[in-house]
């Protein structure tokens, strides 16, 4: 058998880049070309030339090599956020904002505080947040002092997370006898509620103020 005056690696070196360079194309398809060059390529080679231990080794390397590029480029796949349409959009603003205007009914440090979470936020929040907040009326959102009480919810935005889930931010609007009369805000408290759709209607199951 007549050998090839130019040494086995410079040729498979020479060979291996021509052919990464060729066929190293994104997606699927160009991982498919990659292998098959490889296997119709390279691998006949290196069975036809060199010592056993030779054979072995360049092998493997080319065989890691391969693996190694395919790998690399795995294409990303393409991520959408879902989007709110206009009648969610409406059903979550109109519960959040009567939810929010109900806020000062529920005074945290009244002995019959449960029942008044219970009455007031019933046809709002999901029954599992609902039970939480009975079972310890601190971690509730209501009114602590007589003055100033909160009196509605300011959204800012809604973004939905997955088709049944959504995010909104805004304030707790706090007043006083001054700003009922005059306007304006005697606190304004950042809050951050997420609402899910369990069993065809939009509830609140997560409602936290923010620093």
């Amino acid at each position: 058998m007549r050998l090839d005056p130019q040494p086995l690696g410079s040729r498979l070196k020479s060979s291996a880049t021509n052919s990464f360079t060729q066929y190293r194309r994104p997606g699927i398809a160009g991982r498919y070309r990659l292998m098959t060059a490889f296997f119709n390529g390279f691998l006949p080679s290196l069975l036809e030339e060199g010592n056993m231990m030779t054979r072995i080794l360049s092998a493997l390397i080319l065989v890691t090599t391969a693996a190694l590029t395919a790998c690399a480029e795995t294409p990303s796949m393409p991520t959408s956020t879902p989007r709110l349409n206009s009648a969610d959009e409406s059903t979550i603003r109109a519960m959040v904002d009567a939810f929010g205007r109900r806020l000062q009914n529920v005074s945290l440090l009244a002995p019959d505080a449960a029942e008044q979470i219970r009455l007031q936020y019933l046809q709002y929040v999901s029954p599992a947040l609902l039970a939480s907040w009975m079972s310890d009326p601190r971690k509730a959102p209501g009114r602590l002092v007589s003055s100033p009480w909160p009196d509605h919810i300011e959204i800012y935005s809604l973004a939905m997370e997955t088709p049944d889930r959504c995010v909104i931010t805004g304030s707790v609007i706090e007043l006083t006898s001054v700003e009922a009369v005059n306007g304006g805000a005697a606190a304004k408290i950042p809050v951050r509620i997420v609402a899910q759709q369990l069993q065809g209607s939009w509830l609140i199951t997560d409602y936290a103020p923010q620093p």
